[in-house]
């Protein structure tokens, strides 16, 4: 788990490894958008850009020309299938040969997110695959931080 920005410069950063690995980063804040969605209960936070600045990657990783990444903080567990759920997060991303892929943690367990007081930043961690299957393969992980632009 990435520790919580000190920060205040808006900016995103998140890093992908096992079978596609790499990092993207942005910091131009009309890229990132921050706040309370009443709609799904939930502190927001959402990175989306055409081009990840300052980007990097190898073997499978998705291409610089698109990624978004939202992290859901829910103000109450959602129940999904009678599994409740305190966080969520989704990464998209266009792979290799320009295909979109969008990966969610699949249950509780395979998502940690922590907000700062003010809920101006956030940081957390995912893996992308069941506890029980975690051991099969390369499950893919994504950790990063979001600090929003100010209001």
């Amino acid at each position: 788990m990435p520790e919580l920005p000190t920060s205040t410069t808006p900016g995103a950063e998140f890093t992908l490894d096992g079978l596609w690995s790499g990092t993207a980063v942005t910091d131009d804040p009309t890229h990132l958008t921050c706040g309370h969605d009443s709609g799904n209960n939930s502190q927001t936070y959402t990175v989306t850009t055409p081009t990840a600045g300052q980007f990097s990657g190898v073997d499978n990783y998705p291409t610089a020309d698109f990624y978004s990444l939202t992290v859901f903080l829910f103000d109450q567990p959602q129940s999904e299938t009678g599994v409740e759920r305190t966080a969520q997060v989704v990464v998209g991303f266009a792979d290799s040969t320009g295909t979109y892929v969008q990966m969610a943690a699949p249950e509780p367990s395979s998502v940690v997110v922590q907000a700062n007081e003010d809920k101006s930043a956030v940081a957390f961690s995912m893996i992308n695959v069941a506890a029980d299957k975690r051991s099969d393969g390369s499950p893919t992980t994504v950790d990063g931080t979001i600090t929003c632009p100010t209001q």
